[in-house]
């Protein structure tokens, strides 16, 4: 599972790059741009951090199979892997200095 530390880290670079809070991301709202951060959070956690569905589930309040629709709708969107990418260097600048 992810620790305080990395979760301010993710936090903070989806915050910077997409404009959307913590609370808003792990919120139910189903805004098209909430739910698209959301998607992709999950894509990451899945892609970069190793997490199994499930466990992103329940990290994010969610049930697997929509852990699974997420993660496959962002694989398929070229746009959002893009953003992905941005997300994941700035994490990696935060966690480096």
């Amino acid at each position: 599972m992810i620790g305080q530390e990395k979760k301010l880290y993710i936090f903070t670079a989806f915050q910077y790059i997409t404009g959307i809070k913590e609370d808003l991301i792990m919120g139910k709202s189903r805004e098209d741009q909430i739910v698209k951060a959301r998607q992709m959070l999950c894509y990451y956690l899945y892609e970069f951090e190793s997490m199994s569905y499930a466990s992103i589930g329940r990290f994010m309040g969610l049930d697997h199979s929509t852990v699974i629709h997420s993660v496959n709708k962002i694989k398929g969107s070229l746009g959002c892997r893009q953003i992905v990418d941005n997300i994941v260097d700035k994490i990696s600048t935060y966690t480096q200095g």
